[in-house]
């Protein structure tokens, strides 16, 4: 099961903050300043906290709130339901360390027939085309690549399981 690991080290990877030429990937910063918001800081902005409360007493208590942290976020609406540190495995998709730990943005997913979350969980996605068009699990991505420092936030209707 994936975990989230502080600074630069995701997976036995290094920092790769490489220029890339795909539209798929995102350049996003060092991780190191507070040039960027971390996903924490992202979540409350866009009025998404419940996800934040779930991650209290988890590893991603901590992680959220770094800047150098690096992932995908599939985050609930307030009108999605509960949410429980318990599933919230489920809500984070690890960076992809063969397209040089890459975090999943919606064109990504939209290349996709399945997505393996933090918690092991393989969730199907289905459609295409960008936001809105993308299902991942039971959820609809209806804002997506919303940049978070290193980490991506998307947001979806309800709950993905």
């Amino acid at each position: 099961m994936w975990r989230p690991r502080r600074h630069h080290s995701v997976q036995g990877g290094g920092l790769t903050n490489k220029a890339f030429t795909s539209p798929s990937l995102i350049q996003i910063t060092c991780g190191k300043c507070s040039c960027c918001a971390p996903v924490a800081t992202t979540l409350r902005k866009a009025g998404l906290a419940r996800l934040l409360d779930a991650a209290k007493g988890t590893p991603y208590e901590e992680a959220f709130a770094d800047p150098a942290w690096m992932g995908a976020v599939l985050a609930p609406q307030a009108t999605a339901g509960p949410i429980t540190s318990q599933d919230i495995d489920s809500y984070i998709l690890p960076p992809v360390p063969e397209w040089g730990n890459a975090t999943w943005t919606v064109d990504l997913l939209s290349a996709e027939r399945s997505v393996t979350t933090a918690g092991g969980r393989r969730l199907p996605v289905r459609g295409g085309g960008g936001v809105g068009g993308v299902q991942v699990g039971r959820a609809q991505v209806v804002q997506g690549d919303i940049t978070a420092c290193k980490a991506v936030v998307h947001v979806v209707d309800k709950a993905v399981v």
